[in-house]
């Protein structure tokens, strides 16, 4: 979960074990210093606002310093998406329940796993994730969702 020491390069995590983490978020404005996060860009998917659940990857530079490299706002994957051929509900602990009643292969779990999300057995990179919309790739081609009210 972020919290409330979350700022706009920095965000601060709350493990499920109750630790607390911090995370720097670098932009393509970010000071290359020719150091192990030259040419990195934090990849941040749906936004992070405190209290929001994350789900996060990174590295450890030398000094001990994490940065995120990948970020996506698992509060902000929860929803209703809807396509042309699919209507789904992801939910908290890794369920999805399908709308459309004759689809073939519906997804019933969910999960985040190395910044990637699978559906069932499908896994797809989040490319973009937003308020009302959902991008995601995987080696079939692009999906795009929007989200459902």
């Amino acid at each position: 979960v972020c919290g409330d020491g979350t700022s706009m390069h920095s965000m601060e995590l709350i493990t499920d074990a109750g630790d607390t983490l911090t995370y720097t978020i670098l932009d393509a404005e970010a000071d290359m210093d020719g150091g192990i996060t030259e040419g990195i860009v934090s990849n941040v998917e749906g936004g992070f606002m405190a209290g929001d659940k994350m789900a996060v990857t990174g590295l450890k530079t030398a000094d001990g310093e994490l940065v995120a490299t990948r970020v996506i706002n698992v509060t902000s994957l929860l929803g209703h998406w809807t396509s042309i051929d699919r209507n789904f509900m992801i939910e908290e602990g890794g369920t999805v329940h399908s709308e459309v009643k004759a689809e073939t292969n519906p997804w019933t779990s969910w999960k985040i796993l190395n910044g990637q999300l699978l559906l069932n057995r499908d896994t797809f990179d989040i490319t973009s994730l937003s308020a009302d919309s959902l991008y995601l790739e995987n080696q079939k081609g692009i999906y795009t969702f929007k989200r459902q009210k």
